[in-house]
């Protein structure tokens, strides 16, 4: 799989709000197959998040290089990706929650930013698409 910048992101999706190009898309790995084979994860992002991603592309930074990690599941702590949201995730959890259908899993981003900031979307369990909404503390 590539390796994804936030540089290299930015003018897709200025372009896609231009509405001169379609839907920008990241293509990362899950190691969640039950066969242990790793399958491509489609990775795409809200109008309103992009709006923010495109006002401070920097802030973002962390997140797109977490994002390589791709889909790492269910963990104890510790590792930077994608991983569904927990029930202690209770802030996070109310901002997936309208978005939320049948056969769908609330996840964040794992990025170690003091702040508490995390990219929260729905993973569509059965085809593997990751829609990220918006980016939420977990913190007061």
């Amino acid at each position: 799989m590539a390796t994804h910048t936030i540089d290299a992101f930015v003018p897709q999706a200025q372009d896609y709000l231009k509405g001169i190009a379609p839907l920008p898309v990241l293509h990362v790995h899950s190691s969640q197959a039950p066969d242990g084979l790793e399958r491509a994860v489609t990775v795409a992002f809200s109008p309103g998040l992009l709006r923010d991603i495109l006002k401070h592309p920097h802030e973002f930074k962390k997140d797109f290089t977490a994002l390589n990690y791709g889909y790492v599941g269910s963990t104890n702590g510790g590792k930077n990706g994608i991983v569904p949201l927990r029930g202690q995730d209770v802030r996070l959890l109310r901002a997936v929650a309208p978005y939320l259908k049948e056969g769908m899993e609330p996840v964040k981003v794992v990025v170690h930013r003091k702040n508490g900031d995390r990219m929260v979307g729905v993973r569509d369990v059965n085809t593997n698409l990751i829609t990220f909404v918006d980016r939420v503390s977990y913190k007061l």
